[in-house]
């Protein structure tokens, strides 16, 4: 069969002339649909994954070490925009399996459709990222892009790793760098206190954060060395070893950064921590370490060269020991290598005698609207209702917020009540947007740290690791039960941790978390239990569930004794309960203190009526209008 005998199988009925080629199609008109098929498609997946994406995307852009996936993004467009406009079109239709292509759609469906009923933005870019898988399978069948599947990869780097493996990793570095930079202060010989990851110095204390400032983080330097790979188009293996290269850069230029900081504002005096000069060092140490990837990156090239065809051509014949070694190391390192634009060009037959007529089914497109048409009509529905369930506006949160001094007695469980604080973070932060601090001291002298931390979304927050990361050890962590109250059907869950702290301190902590709803959260997660439904559990997840926290601490010389950790458990409870009783919207204390509210108004606007009697109506109205207003 000759060239000219080729042809294409139908595009939705779509008629070109017979000047035009394959090469001239545009990009819709590749997939075989028709024009307002693929704006129907299009808008219909918006519409499917567009709230999930939308809430994904601004997770990430609050994790400061996540912030790099624009670049990312754009990346992966240009990418495609470019080698797409310059990729050969194939000599005939390519054989590609229908099965894969509507594999991956269907997977993309599932993956979705879970991520709805478990409100997961992760599984929706999750899905996303396959329905792009299902769209390359389509291209990469009337065109061959270079390294289609190496720009595919690129959309995994804003996928944050499962079970928090990313962030398991970068505490670990953050460690790691610490350690070696206090080895570099001692050699250095600035007198420093390096605790955990919080590093003293003698004018200020510096606390490592883990995104590095964010500019010089581990995970951005890792996508560029990535990104960099797919333009270069080098081998997985290849791939693989400079994003390990990428993390070792980043961890010496972060020892660097630490370093420096400390180093100048020890000796001089000049603090490189904050404002244009930090931003300024991070933005250099940056672009040294991309540099370090470069060099890495030509070290790998002649690392990973092959063996056998130097050799041949070397010495004018094969090898004679070890052949069979040196092809399973070339196979290997040339394993998925993509072929460069050129060669690409050069293998595909592009000389056609006869112009070809373009005939794709419009089936793709059809099968896209009609699984992705139902999940979008859910999501629309959805939109309204998730708009009213930020954690301001739930009345349990709102509660929590109005929390003061006066809300917590001043004698608990014979302990006095010292002091009061309230703390505002970012809604990123680990410890809670909102804490709510009573100091209280027993008749011993021990010194009792009661907080009520909030809102925490849908999970269990595991306080012992924010007390890890601020440089306390942990010695022995349990998980007790605790006598639950008439309100509760099943006993309620606590951990008591104990750690230690150089300097020779001691730290108790004693914590536990019930939902807006006033539920005990139980620890190690809690989403599916043996005493609950998959649809309760589901409700719960889609009413948005946010974790309160009560936690008790206490610190000193030597660990508690027996007597007084019974001390700290009693006032957890009693805390517990009482800080419930008071934020759960449907609590007796709740109703009493509105209702002490609503007579203090009352008797407030009955006092201004009464004492307007002797005024004019002008001085009537505004009275009447100041005891409307609230306090």
């Amino acid at each position: 069969m000759t060239n000219a005998d080729m042809t294409v199988a139908p595009v939705s009925r779509t008629k070109f002339d017979d000047s035009r080629s394959l090469a001239q199609a545009s990009f819709v008109e590749v997939l075989g649909v028709r024009r307002w098929q693929f704006v129907a498609a299009s808008v219909v997946v918006v519409l499917a994954y567009g709230p999930l994406l939308w809430l994904f995307f601004r997770q990430q852009w609050q994790k400061p070490h996540y912030q790099y996936f624009p670049f990312v993004i754009g990346a992966f467009i240009w990418l495609l925009w470019k080698r797409y406009g310059e990729a050969p079109q194939r000599a005939a239709h390519a054989s590609v399996p229908s099965w894969r292509t509507y594999s991956l759609l269907i997977a993309a469906v599932l993956v979705l459709l879970f991520g709805l009923a478990i409100r997961s933005p992760w599984c929706a870019m999750v899905s996303f990222i396959l329905l792009v898988a299902s769209l390359f399978t389509k291209i990469s069948s009337t065109r061959r892009i270079t390294n289609l599947w190496g720009i595919w990869l690129l959309l995994w780097l804003v996928v944050p790793a499962p079970l928090s493996l990313d962030q398991k990793l970068i505490t670990k570095l953050q460690s790691v760098s610490s350690r070696l930079s206090s080895f570099v202060l001692d050699s250095m010989g600035v007198q420093h206190l390096m605790d955990g990851n919080t590093l003293s110095l003698r004018s200020k204390q510096l606390f490592v954060d883990e995104a590095c400032s964010g500019i010089i983080s581990m995970l951005s330097i890792v996508a560029c060395a990535v990104i960099y790979a797919v333009v270069k188009n080098r081998t997985p293996i290849h791939l693989l070893a400079l994003a390990l290269a990428s993390i070792a850069w980043s961890t010496l230029l972060n020892v660097v950064r630490i370093s420096a900081i400390a180093y100048m504002l020890d000796t001089w005096a000049i603090d490189w921590s904050i404002g244009a000069p930090h931003e300024f060092l991070s933005l250099a140490l940056f672009l040294v370490a991309f540099f370090g990837v470069l060099c890495t990156d030509q070290l790998l090239l002649a690392c990973l060269a092959p063996i056998r065809p130097v050799w041949d051509e070397s010495y004018g014949g094969s090898i004679r020991f070890g052949k069979r070694l040196a092809s399973a190391w070339d196979t290997i390192t040339a394993f998925g290598a993509p072929l460069p634009q050129d060669e690409e060009a050069h293998n595909t037959i592009t000389t056609t005698p006869a112009p070809i007529r373009l005939h794709f089914r419009d089936r793709y497109s059809r099968v896209i609207t009609g699984l992705f048409a139902p999940l979008a009509a859910v999501q629309c529905v959805l939109i309204v209702y998730a708009l009213q369930l930020a954690p301001e506006r739930l009345p349990t949160v709102q509660r929590a917020m109005q929390l003061g001094s006066p809300d917590m007695p001043p004698v608990l469980c014979g302990a006095n009540k010292l002091d009061f604080q309230k703390t505002t973070r970012s809604e990123d932060n680990i410890q809670g947007k909102y804490s709510r601090t009573y100091i209280y001291k027993a008749s011993d002298g021990t010194n009792y740290l009661v907080s009520f931390d909030f809102p925490f979304p849908g999970y269990w927050h595991e306080l012992s690791e924010c007390y890890v990361a601020n440089g306390w050890t942990p010695l022995k962590r349990e998980v007790t039960l605790a006598q639950a109250s008439k309100a509760d059907a099943r006993p309620w869950k606590l951990v008591e941790a104990t750690f230690d702290k150089a300097g020779g301190l001691y730290g108790s902590l004693f914590f536990s978390e019930f939902d807006q709803f006033g539920m005990p959260y139980e620890p190690a997660g809690e989403w599916i239990h043996a005493d609950s439904g998959f649809w309760r559990s589901r409700n719960l997840y889609l009413k948005e569930r946010q974790i309160l926290q009560v936690q008790v601490w206490s610190e000193g010389p030597t660990e508690l004794t027996a007597e007084q950790r019974q001390k700290a458990r009693e006032l957890l409870l009693a805390a517990r309960e009482h800080l419930r009783a008071l934020v759960v919207p449907s609590s007796p204390a709740v109703n009493a203190r509105e209702a002490n509210v609503n007579d203090a108004k009352s008797d407030d606007a009955t006092k201004s009526s009464g004492s307007a009697s002797t005024t004019s109506s002008d001085e009537k109205n505004k009275q009447a209008t100041s005891a409307i207003l609230p306090h």
